[in-house]
């Protein structure tokens, strides 16, 4: 993602952000249920990767 400035830490990234990730996740859980899937933000500024954790995209997954 490009974002000026990119978030200081997982916390800060925006809700809609958060929402897409789980959806990916979910989608890619669908298709894999037999894998583990995890999510990470890569932020094109500085370059950095924050990878996010289950239980911050557990609050935006329709799924359990």
């Amino acid at each position: 993602k490009s974002m000026r400035p990119p978030p200081k830490s997982k916390g800060d990234i925006p809700e809609a952000y958060l929402r897409q990730m789980a959806i990916y996740r979910a989608v890619l859980r669908g298709i894999w249920p037999d894998r583990q899937v995890k999510c990470a933000m890569l932020w094109t500024e500085n370059p950095s990767l924050m990878v996010l954790d289950d239980a911050q995209l557990d609050s935006y997954s329709a799924a359990p």
